[in-house]
């Protein structure tokens, strides 16, 4: 996984943002940052799905201080 920007939260969970599989570092997981949080994805697919309705999966995420 790759360096995150100064000010990005990381992401909060150890399951996909949308699918809810287990990022185990197995798959092609994706990363994507929107506003200050970081989003991990098990696959592009996810990562498009989450695209298509980003409030549905921004409000699912848990609140990291």
């Amino acid at each position: 996984m790759s360096q995150r920007p100064a000010g990005v939260r990381p992401y909060p969970m150890v399951t996909c943002a949308v699918c809810e599989d287990l990022l185990d570092g197995r798959g092609p997981e994706v990363t994507e940052v929107r506003g200050r949080q970081e989003l991990i994805f098990c696959s592009p697919a996810c990562q498009q799905r989450f695209q298509a309705s980003p409030s549905r999966y921004l409000a699912a995420l848990p609140r990291a201080n």
